[in-house]
Parts: structure tokens; C-alpha cells; sequence
């Protein structure tokens, strides 16, 4: 590793290889750090998931607006349902 001082401020120098190593390392440190932090809201109630059927729908250009309502009321039916069961 090399320094290099231009106008009184001290720079680092390393091979690009090195650089992008520890570029990606970081980018992996910020990944997990967002998924703990979704894992976290998910259970707080803060984030939901939706199953793919529907996501895929919104991904092939469906209003995600619709595909979203009609989910939740998808979802009501079946706890109702759940509810008439017990």
C-alpha cells in the first residue's frame, strides 16, 4: 500500500483488485445489514410478504394497486373462513 499527500490531505493507494474486494465486502456487510433490518419489521408487523403469484403478477405489469386488493381480500376470505372452522 502506497500514500500519496496532495495539498496537505494523505491518500491511500491500492491495487484496483484490492479495492474492488473491499468494495464488495462492504456492499455484503449492507445486505445483511437491510435484510436484519427487514427480518426485524417483517416481525413487527412494520413489512409484509406477499407470495409470488401475486408479486409476479405486479412484476409482468399488473396495477399493483388491483393485485394488492385483491390479495387482502383474498387474505380476509381465507381468515374467515379459518374463523368458521373453529
Amino acid at each position: 500500500m502506497q500514500t500519496l499527500n496532495i495539498e496537505n490531505k494523505e491518500y491511500v493507494l491500492l491495487p484496483m483488485k484490492k479495492y474492488n474486494y473491499m468494495l464488495s465486502n462492504l456492499e455484503d456487510q449492507q445486505d445483511i445489514a437491510d435484510m436484519i433490518q427487514f427480518d426485524k419489521d417483517l416481525k413487527s408487523g412494520k413489512e409484509e410478504m406477499i407470495p409470488a403469484e401475486y408479486a409476479e403478477r405486479i412484476i409482468f405489469g399488473e396495477s399493483p394497486y388491483l393485485v394488492w386488493r385483491e390479495y387482502k381480500e383474498n387474505q380476509q376470505s381465507n381468515n374467515y373462513k379459518k374463523s368458521q372452522m373453529l
